[in-house]
């Protein structure tokens, strides 16, 4: 796994993680925390467009809507990809050059880089929300303490310790992005595996979990760190001739 320039090396169903310390919590502000309004505007407007019923009202407003839908869709996918970038740098021992937008040096605790498992009960749902049969999607990040190895079959996390609203959902091209920080106020523990899901609570349908096979782990500190995760779920199309 190597970076060369500014080309991010992995490909895949990928997690992207950091430990940051709260003395991180103004750089993740400017640059991590934004990427969630950007996101929710870009729902705002397409709710706005798809308010039009009328044909000809739409036809009318089409180029206003494709501009600013076209202006947001760019600044999300740049926005995030400077971020995970940065984490793929560190990963890859590139750490000369490696800042904030300020300048900065960017230093978290540790970074994680690791591949996914996709569960069977993900691939199901998914074909659902392709056939318009359901409208939940995964919108929900579970964080949990177990290294057990990842099966496809299985429902959730091994031992689950917390789970949230994920800070943004977006998708891009063929590419599913996902992202949440865990606050500095949840109970200290060492994080281990991930999951999307579609539910606060159980019961839940998972689409996909991670384990960090590898120390270091997310080890955070209740008070002190703000562990913070990004997923990257990528839709791949057969190619036919």
């Amino acid at each position: 796994m190597r970076v060369e320039g500014d080309q991010i090396a992995c490909i895949g169903n990928i997690l992207r993680a950091a430990l940051w310390g709260v003395e991180d919590e103004s750089h993740l502000d400017q640059e991590y925390y934004p990427i969630r309004t950007l996101c929710n505007i870009r729902k705002d407007i397409v709710k706005w467009y798809e308010s039009f019923k009328i044909q000809d009202e739409r036809i009318r407003i089409f180029p206003l809507f494709q501009k600013r839908f076209t202006e947001l869709s760019n600044c999300i996918h740049e926005m995030i990809f400077s971020y995970e970038s940065k984490l793929e740098r560190l990963w890859n021992d590139s750490r000369a050059g490696t800042v904030w937008k300020d300048g900065s040096q960017f230093e978290p605790h540790s970074v994680i880089v690791e591949k996914n498992r996709t569960l069977n009960d993900g691939v199901d749902r998914y074909s659902m929300l392709i056939s318009g049969e359901t409208i939940k999607t995964f919108r929900f990040i579970g964080c949990g303490l177990s290294n057990v190895k990842p099966n496809p079959g299985q429902w959730g996390l091994a031992d689950e310790a917390f789970r949230n609203l994920a800070d943004y959902l977006t998708g891009n091209g063929n590419v599913v992005k996902m992202g949440m920080a865990i606050p500095k106020g949840v109970p200290t523990a060492s994080f281990k595996e991930f999951g999307g899901c579609d539910e606060p609570t159980d019961p839940s349908t998972f689409n996909w979990r991670v384990r960090i096979k590898n120390a270091p782990f997310l080890e955070h500190i209740q008070g002190l760190t703000n562990p913070q995760v990004n997923h990257t779920t990528y839709l791949v199309v057969e190619k036919t001739v």
